[in-house]
């Protein structure tokens, strides 16, 4: 994000949604947000109680054209829910070990 009143470019995470790693097929959810809001005017709705992340990155809701870019990646399917994705969670056995490459 880029804003009048800082001299420094910052990083938000879209609240309340989980696309995918970009090394996992993300790259599509980013490349439509870019396209949909990159060089535009937008408002970012801040919750005072759930401001940063635990890396540092601003929370925040992203509203362009009265619409919330986050609800649309959901509605089209290029996002879920936050924690959804079970992050954390060890990975199924069959995914590790690729069971496939043994056969």
């Amino acid at each position: 994000l880029r804003a009048d009143n800082r001299d420094f470019l910052f990083p938000l995470r879209l609240l309340d949604i989980d696309t995918k790693e970009l090394n996992e097929g993300g790259a599509v959810a980013r490349d439509w947000v870019a396209n949909r809001i990159l060089g535009a005017t937008v408002t970012v709705l801040i919750d005072p109680q759930n401001r940063v992340d635990k890396y540092g990155r601003l929370l925040g809701r992203v509203m362009k054209d009265g619409l919330n870019v986050g609800d649309e990646l959901l509605n089209l399917g290029l996002a879920v829910p936050f924690g959804l994705k079970h992050e954390g969670e060890p990975e199924p056995v069959d995914k590790i070990f690729r069971m496939g490459q043994w056969f």
